[in-house]
Parts: structure tokens; sequence; C-alpha cells
């Protein structure tokens, strides 16, 4: 009577560890499975985040194009009507450097060309000096208010683009691999609003 008492126990005992150990294989397997999800959660809210960052510095990288060009014509007008004893000359040279910029700018699809945007570039750089020389040569310049405000708006347009490229940049590489490491588990997400193709970089790929 003992003997199958003691039995019993023992079969009693093995179904218990038996279960305790699928019930701790079936915990971990599920924080496994939490973790893991809690990853892919959070990869996929950091490059959310970045893209909002790529299309926003994107966005200003364009605006400050518009405000060289718009600021420029209204310069090219304000001297014509307001500004005396101007040269005419440079101020024909600027509606030429105008024309040639508004030619040579770059789009979405051109940004990481390097031929093209150095020649952009250029083209601003000379359109600086242009208004610059246009401001220093004309006699008490400093008391035409407008013209000398909307020099400014050219000149800070044109010293932010270095700026704005390069946290653009910046967001651009962090988005790029963090792609290049989690491309299938953003596939497997099925998520609509991030791009599967790496964003194009300010005169495309960098060496370092």
């Amino acid at each position: 009577m003992k003997l199958r008492y003691f039995a019993y126990l023992l079969l009693i005992s093995s179904f218990y560890i038996t279960g305790c150990k699928e019930s701790n294989n079936s915990s971990n397997d599920n924080q496994t499975n939490s973790k893991s999800n809690e990853e892919k959660s959070t990869v996929i809210s950091q490059m959310l985040e970045l893209k909002d960052s790529i299309e926003s510095y994107q966005k200003k990288a364009f605006a400050l194009e518009e405000e060289k060009i718009s600021s420029t014509t209204a310069l090219i007008d304000e001297v014509k009507n307001v500004v005396t004893g101007y040269d005419a000359a440079t101020l024909m040279n600027i509606q030429k450097q105008l024309d040639v910029l508004k030619a040579k700018k770059y789009t979405k699809e051109t940004l990481d060309d390097e031929s093209v945007m150095l020649a952009y570039d250029d083209a601003c750089d000379s359109l600086v000096n242009l208004v610059q020389l246009l401001a220093t040569e004309t006699e008490d310049f400093s008391k035409y208010n407008r013209a000398n405000l909307l020099i400014n708006d050219i000149l800070d347009a044109n010293s932010q683009d270095f700026f704005v490229r390069k946290d653009y940049n910046s967001y651009v590489l962090d988005y790029n691999n963090l792609l290049e490491a989690n491309k299938s588990t953003i596939e497997a997400s099925g998520s609509q609003e991030l791009p599967l193709e790496k964003y194009p970089l300010f005169y495309g790929e960098l060496e370092s």
C-alpha cells in the first residue's frame, strides 16, 4: 500500500514538473515575442520620425531657393523704381544671372547629382556677388531700406543652404541605414507610410 502511494506521488510530481517546464517555456516565448514586437515598433517609430524630418528639411531647402528667386526679382523692381545712381549694367547682369539661376535650379530628382548641384551653387554665388556689388557701387545705397532688406534676404537664404542640406543629409543617412537593416521587417509590417527606397542625399553618396 505504501509503495503504491509512493509511486502515485512520483507520477503526480512528474506531471507537475513537466507542466511547469512547459509553462516556463511558453512564458519565455511570450516574453521573446513581446520584446521582438516592441523592437519592431520602435524601429518603425524611429523611421517615421526620420521621414517627417527628411521631408520637412527638403521643403526648407526648396523654400530657400524660392526665397532667393523671389527676393532678387523684387530687388530688381525696387532698384528700377526707387533707387537712383545705380549702374544699369550691373542690374542687367543681375537679371541675366537670375535667369541662369532659374534654369539651373535643382529638383527632387537631381539634388543627388553632384554636377547639377555644383552648377547651381556656382550660379547662386555669382548672383550673390552681383547684388553685393550693386550695393557697394551705388552711392548712398544704405538709405534704401527695402532694397537693403531684400539683399539681406538673398544673403541669408544663401547662407542657410549649407546647414539645411547638412541636417537633411544627416536624417537621410540614419533613415537609409535603418531601412537597410530592417527592410524585411518594414515589408512584413505592411506599413504604407514608410518608403522602401532610400532617400537621395544632396550631392549624392558621401564618402564618410
